[in-house]
């Protein structure tokens, strides 16, 4: 059990009267509206985490944080807010992240200077209403659920960039949101937006096959139009309780198993236009389920064309070192990604406010998908993930010159230097950059970008000084370097090592925790890919479908063959030649194969099939082998009967002059079909059971039913 760390206590509320009071922000904190200015009252939920409980709301609390003397920046920037805020819109509740973080660092010892913070803040928010006004009326889309006005404007909790400059929501007339972006690096429009994007692309050219995300996204008019960008905001997909302990639960998008499969392979399309094109970053928060689909949608899609060779370098699934918040997490966790750094908890003293320490936690995630059965992630639809995968991928190298023209357009590329997680922790970096520095000393996560055609790293304010010989965007990716049939197996196995499905079929795929076997009846072919940690082969067959229809046609041109030479007392030689000639062709196609063609794979009838053409076949001793011991790893993985094992084991066995195991093989004696000499007699019931099959007994009077007293079953 994880004992949760002691809090740091950082202040306690004594009842005191302020010198002067920010009226607004008292009346909207007081009325509920407010409260988010300062750190949440939280609570301790499961393993310890804190969960949010409520906002603070009691007077005495507010007034004596405005006559505490630590709290005088906060109290001044409050103030400076309160009178500069005279727009219906634009309220002291539009700046609550910042007065939460500024009380923060005041209780901290770290009070930043308020005429500084007040003068940043409201540049940005005044160039975001001069955008607002000027693109509401020159480039708004005509959605009926976009339409102004706009009601209400929220700041996005996080860090900020470029200025101190946030991500903000608003609430318009038509009941639909808008987020805006202050930042160069969008490239939403580049490959999610509805009309000349790469997924808008791929999804007209699939004809509906594959369906990727899409969602509005567009720039302004002005100069300045490439520095910020507004898209629809993404709202939750089907809500359910992924988490539930006692009061407390977690709540999330939960589906049918019907729906989770389709919702799975959708995301498998997704997961290989991203490794294809590097798009990285696709982290909890960064990805989230919404739409009536519903899809994963990209949301703050800015770092893509990055070259990192394994699947964990788009943010999807772990790299072993980072967060385990990857965009396609696979298990429900109370905790969640960031978390207020301090907040009140209660006690028997009343509220302090106290250092987090522990993890902290949502009421919702927007990432983890489970389905009805309790299921989470992808893993318990691999195939149809894996499907999804294969498919998105064909079609890109089929459109490859098509999606290379999208991505000829000039657009900025995020950079990252290092993680937000280097430069926000408690320990920032000891050697910085001078241009990190600069915008560190100004309270901004560095923000770096370049042109996806290369050239100088950049930041808003300029050419950044740093070497950027070896940073994306990669000018291979751009051109669509990664699609061949080889890259996808690195995808495949990072994806299937993570979510450890084990062994599952379905949708034509058949996944192991070391290959993956897909057929593509529209190629004609099938594709098997292998791997270890350290590399990955790739290997062609027959398609599934073709495979069967050879299989099928062998045995039955055998079987009619086999029974016309027994009616004719195996003495026709000519018909002799003939089977042998069927079986040396099966025995060819079997050798082909790098696996054993399963029920799963082929189906019952060819997968039978199969195995009568080993047990008929003449000679091909070694092959016949290893056709068995193929048999009986598929047998153990579940994929196949264990009668199959047991009639080719006995076929080999006779024809090299041995006893058989499992009395599978008769020979008339005296006119009575009996068993060839059969191993250890005693037991041969209880093997027979361990392999599916009925008694001996039962058995023979089955055997000379169907074949009388001609012939031999070998």
């Amino acid at each position: 059990m994880t004992v949760p760390p002691v809090p740091e206590t950082l202040w306690r509320p004594v009842r005191a009267r302020p010198s002067r009071t920010p009226a607004r922000l008292v009346e909207a904190i007081l009325a509920g509206t407010g409260g988010a200015a300062l750190p949440p009252v939280v609570r301790v939920g499961p393993g310890g985490v804190w969960r949010f409980d409520h906002h603070v709301g009691d007077p005495d609390v507010i007034a004596a944080a405005l006559a505490e003397p630590r709290f005088a920046a906060w109290a001044d920037l409050a103030a400076r807010l309160d009178a500069w805020c005279d727009d219906p819109v634009v309220t002291l509740a539009s700046f609550a992240p910042l007065l939460r973080e500024v009380f923060t660092a005041c209780a901290l010892g770290r009070a930043p200077d308020p005429a500084a913070e007040f003068a940043a803040a409201t540049a940005a928010m005044e160039s975001f209403q001069r955008r607002l006004d000027r693109d509401l009326r020159t480039a708004w889309p005509r959605d009926p659920r976009l339409a102004g006005p706009v009601l209400a404007v929220e700041a996005h909790d996080g860090e900020t960039h470029n200025h101190r400059q946030r991500v903000l929501r608003l609430r318009m007339a038509g009941g639909g949101s808008v987020a805006y972006k202050p930042r160069p690096a969008g490239c939403e429009d580049v490959f999610a937006a509805p009309r000349g994007s790469v997924f808008s692309l791929l999804n007209r050219v699939s004809g509906g096959a594959v369906r990727l995300p899409v969602f509005r996204t567009w720039r302004g008019k002005g100069r300045d139009r490439r520095a910020y960008s507004w898209s629809e905001w993404i709202e939750p997909g089907p809500q359910g309780v992924l988490l539930a302990d006692g009061d407390e639960e977690l709540r999330g998008t939960v589906l049918s198993p019907e729906r989770a499969g389709t919702f799975w392979r959708r995301a498998g399309e997704l997961t290989a236009v991203a490794y294809a094109f590097g798009l990285s970053d696709l982290i909890a928060g960064n990805l989230l389920v919404g739409g009536d689909g519903p899809l994963y949608y990209p949301v703050d899609l800015e770092v893509v064309l990055n070259p990192g060779t394994a699947l964990a370098a788009t943010g999807l699934v772990p790299d072993g070192h980072g967060t385990h918040h990857v965009g396609l997490e696979n298990t429900a966790r109370w905790c969640a990604v960031d978390g207020p750094l301090a907040a009140f908890l209660p006690g028997p003293g009343g509220l302090a406010l106290v250092r987090r320490r522990s993890a902290w936690g949502e009421p919702d995630s927007r990432t983890v998908v489970a389905d009805t059965e309790g299921r989470v992630g992808y893993g318990p639809y691999a195939p149809a993930f894996v499907r999804g995968m294969f498919e998105a991928w064909v079609l890109m190298c089929r459109y490859r010159e098509e999606l290379a023209a999208r991505l000829e357009r000039d657009f900025a590329v995020r950079v990252l230097l290092r993680s937000t997680a280097e430069y926000t922790g408690d320990d920032p970096p000891g050697d910085p950059t001078p241009a990190e520095a600069a915008q560190l000393a100004r309270g901004d996560v560095p923000y770096f970008f370049r042109s996806a055609g290369g050239g100088p790293l950049l930041t808003v304010d300029g050419p950044a000084g740093e070497a950027e010989s070896d940073l994306p965007p990669d000018a291979g990716l751009r051109a669509g370097a990664r699609l061949d049939l080889s890259s996808l197996g690195i995808a495949l196995r990072d994806a299937l090592a993570y979510a450890a499905p084990g062994e599952l079929a379905g949708h034509g795929v058949r996944v192991t925790p070391d290959s993956a076997v897909i057929d593509w009846p529209e190629g004609g072919r099938s594709f098997t890919w292998t791997w270890s940690p350290e590399s990955v082969r790739l290997h062609t067959d027959p398609a599934a479908g073709e495979l069967a229809a050879r299989l099928l046609r062998l045995d039955r041109l055998d079987t009619s063959l086999r029974v016309e030479w027994t009616e004719g007392g195996f003495s026709d030689t000519a018909l002799e030649e003939k089977m042998r000639a069927l079986t040396d062709e099966g025995m060819a196609l079997l050798a082909e194969l790098d696996d054993w063609p399963t029920p799963a794979w082929v189906g019952t009838a060819a997968a039978e099939a199969a195995g009568r053409l080993v047990q008929h076949a003449d000679g091909h001793r070694e092959l016949r082998e290893r056709c068995l011991a193929r048999m009986t790893a598929a047998m153990e993985r579940g994929e196949l009967p264990g009668k199959d094992v047991a009639y080719t084991t006995d076929a080999l066995r006779v024809g090299d002059g041995r006893s058989q195991v499992y009395g599978t093989k008769f020979t008339p004696v005296d006119g009575v079909l009996v068993p060839l000499p059969i191993e250890d007699p005693g037991g041969v019931d209880a093997r027979r059971a361990a392999m599916g099959l009925g008694t001996l007994a039962e058995y023979t009077v089955v055997i000379r039913n169907r074949f009388g007293t001609g012939g031999t079953t070998s």
